[in-house]
């Protein structure tokens, strides 16, 4: 076995640990049993001495030592209810004082506060807690205030384990429209600040010269908030297999450069220097949405694949993916709870087995400016995340493949239209509300696909309930087929 296969093995073997871990609730192992784990690791790891020589048996002890550790590390990434901790008052009513550490989520009927704790009832106090309050006054990132109310835990509903969605963030404890003092302003990060400050302003730009749904559409598109994205709109993007031009996810950035791709490519560009751009391109846009946690996430799963694509290396782009995704989970193992991080991880893979795979087969199509590969990648992403869309979501949208062939062409017009539109909003006004107007008429378009989509015969269909059984059978045929392109590839080497 080649070295970089062995170091893939060990990555998705940590991996393994960390979702296998994840099953349990993190108060079904004792401290007790974690020690045991961790002296276990360390007998593995005296046997892998011993039985050097055998390779076989070297590579299931390597693998085993990886799993255990991932299995370890999710275990102690959950933190005791000890004292000092915000997590300790839970159940009581008291006030504590900290700052907003996020860009508040500003909804219809109210706003989300994510503030960290530096004092309760007079004490120093760690911790962050999920604040909902009135929708004004309207507080901002970096103000430093004062609150009382009753701490709770997070409890599920509807079958969604809201403790642990807020659990990746690392926020436990949560409290409901408490009475608020504004001590100060302006007590965050300044580069955070300039950054929220400047988003808001696009978001008034686009409010201002764009009525619902192409607004709330726009700004979930180009700048990652969903804040004012209608959710009969969103639900209709779901059915119709065209969400994920609304997530930021590793899928997100990839179509992104294909689209930006073949636009510099149009417009005359060498192939590197259109990558050069488009690098930059992606780090500017990953700064003015506010370098959201996610959004990174899946600019570096995403970069990474556009490397490869770049170098000629997306059949061993695998190695670098599961390294980097390894590594995440290494510094904050309940990502591995979070969807987004799920579906970029699987659809980011998906490319890169897939997508090689369906241009070979499809080599004498013409790829007219670049359209064939933009639904070659989506179809390749989507078969990829097709168990998880099914378990998280209980739908199958078989419109899918329709939709994003009549939507992606014109997705590099919203991004151009809409960056100059935004930013020539920002110091040209009246000159802004004409593109906006072109903008305005594309977006319509876009919305009616999805709408009139899922009004033909047999366009989605919804499951009432799907285990997560489904999800890991689904993933073994998926296993198997890529195990299946793999061997046709290596007798495609072997005999050229």
């Amino acid at each position: 076995m080649s070295s970089s296969k062995f170091f893939l093995y060990c990555c998705l073997s940590f991996i393994a640990g960390i979702g296998v871990s994840s099953l349990f609730p993190p108060e079904s192992f004792s401290a007790d049993f974690l020690f045991f784990i961790y002296v276990l690791i360390l007998a593995v790891m005296v046997d892998l001495i011993f039985f050097w020589s055998k390779k076989k048996l070297r590579l299931i002890l390597f693998l085993a030592i990886f799993f255990l550790l991932g299995f370890w590390r999710y275990q102690v990434s959950w933190p005791e209810t000890i004292k000092g901790q915000i997590e300790s008052y839970f159940d009581q009513k008291i006030t504590f004082s900290g700052v907003i550490a996020q860009e508040p989520d500003e909804r219809i009927d109210s706003q989300r506060l994510v503030v960290r704790v530096s004092e309760a009832e007079g004490k120093a106090t760690k911790g962050k807690i999920l604040v909902t309050t009135s929708v004004y006054p309207q507080y901002n990132y970096g103000d430093h205030l004062t609150i009382s109310c009753k701490i709770k835990k997070p409890e599920n509903f509807n079958d969604f384990d809201y403790g642990r969605y807020l659990a990746v963030s690392d926020i436990y404890a949560i409290c409901g429209f408490p009475q608020i003092e504004v001590l100060e302003k302006n007590q965050g990060g300044k580069f955070y600040q300039r950054i929220f400050a400047f988003k808001k302003k696009l978001r008034q730009v686009t409010t201002e010269n764009l009525a619902e749904p192409p607004a709330g559409f726009l700004t979930a598109f180009l700048l990652g908030d969903k804040k004012g994205l209608d959710q009969a709109l969103f639900d209709n993007f779901a059915k119709s297999g065209l969400a994920h031009i609304i997530a930021i996810s590793g899928q997100h950035v990839t179509i992104i450069f294909a689209l930006l791709l073949s636009f510099f490519i149009g417009l005359g560009f060498y192939r590197q220097q259109a990558f050069y751009l488009i690098v930059l391109f992606l780090i500017f846009y990953i700064v003015i949405i506010g370098a959201p946690a996610s959004a990174v996430r899946a600019a570096v799963m995403g970069f990474l694949l556009l490397l490869a694509m770049h170098l000629g290396r997306l059949s061993s782009a695998d190695r670098a993916i599961s390294l980097a995704a390894a590594i995440m989970l290494a510094f904050n193992p309940k990502l591995i709870l979070e969807a987004g991080f799920q579906l970029s991880f699987a659809a980011t893979l998906g490319i890169v087995y897939f997508y090689p795979f369906f241009r070979r087969k499809l080599r004498k199509i013409s790829s007219f400016w670049g359209l064939r590969d933009l639904v070659l990648i989506t179809i390749a992403a989507q078969i990829a995340v097709l168990p998880l869309t099914l378990y998280y979501f209980k739908r199958l949208p078989f419109i899918s493949i329709l939709a994003n062939f009549l939507v992606l062409p014109i997705l590099p017009l919203v991004i151009s239209l809409g960056f100059a539109a935004l930013f020539i909003g920002l110091i040209y006004p009246a000159l802004a509300k004409i593109l906006f107007w072109f903008l305005w008429l594309i977006l319509v378009y876009i919305i009616k696909v999805a709408e009139y989509a899922i009004k033909l015969p047999l366009s989605y269909f919804e499951f009432q309930q799907v285990s997560w059984w489904w999800a890991v059978i689904g993933y073994l045929v998926i296993g198997g087929m890529i195990i299946k392109i793999k061997t046709q590839n290596s007798k495609l080497k072997s005999s050229s």
